[in-house]
């Protein structure tokens, strides 16, 4: 979409660490959206689909109304809130 790009993980425990690595050597502001769920690869095996895509989408749109540049989406309601605040927190400490 436009000017955006999307990654995969096959584990999120290193998600912010690929944030943060993007942050120091991209020489522009951008909004990075963590979603974690299922990926399916297609019956051609040349592309994927899943919730996980769903989650980063609700992810990255949570950016731009709430104005944050890393929040993080899964099917654990009660865990998004968690990780969102100790995410908000560190932004709010860097800025």
């Amino acid at each position: 979409m436009g000017d955006e790009f999307q990654g995969i993980l096959k584990s999120s425990r290193s998600a912010y660490d690929v944030y943060l690595f993007l942050k120091e050597n991209i020489p522009a502001g951008f909004y990075c959206g963590i979603g974690v769920e299922e990926v399916e690869k297609t019956k051609k095996g040349m592309g994927m689909r899943g919730t996980t895509f769903y989650r980063v989408r609700e992810a990255l749109e949570s950016c731009k109304k709430k104005k944050r540049n890393v929040p993080f989406a899964s099917n654990d309601h009660l865990f998004d809130k968690i990780i969102n605040t100790i995410f908000y927190f560190i932004e709010s400490i860097e800025s």
